[in-house]
């Protein structure tokens, strides 16, 4: 007769699956619960929790990463996503004060180029192979 099944408690689930994502076997056995789960992070992915984005805390935004794939991942990704995001809301804000401003209290464009012709006009008109 066998026995009756004992309650598998969420806690060992989720180390299960943790440890059969990025252990081997043999490197389960040798760990405990808390060991695996304590080699794990989790990344808000596809959505990053930090502002302006405010990913949620929800099952379908989590994904586990183990601690040193998320450090790379947020290093080399996340961060400068948001760098960029805050530069092009910074350059956006400038526009729209601009564009919103009466015409005569408008600030000059900011450009990197100079003023006048860059490079002189080419004759198009003329057919190849003739030279005057």
């Amino acid at each position: 007769m066998t026995r009756p099944r004992k309650h598998i408690g969420l806690k060992t689930k989720l180390a299960a699956a943790i440890g059969a994502l990025f252990f081997s076997y043999d490197e389960r056995k040798e760990l405990s619960e808390d060991q695996i789960l304590s080699l794990v992070q989790w990344d808000h992915d596809p959505v990053p929790h930090a502002a302006p984005y405010n990913g949620p805390d929800t099952h379908d935004n989590l994904v586990p990463n183990l601690i040193i794939q998320h450090r790379i991942k947020t290093a080399t990704k996340d961060v400068p996503a948001m760098a960029k995001g805050k530069r092009v809301a910074a350059t956006e804000a400038e526009f729209r004060a601009r564009i919103l401003a009466p015409r005569d209290q408008r600030p000059p464009k900011k450009t990197s180029f100079k003023s006048g012709r860059k490079m002189q006009s080419r004759n198009t008109f003329k057919k190849r192979g003739e030279h005057g």
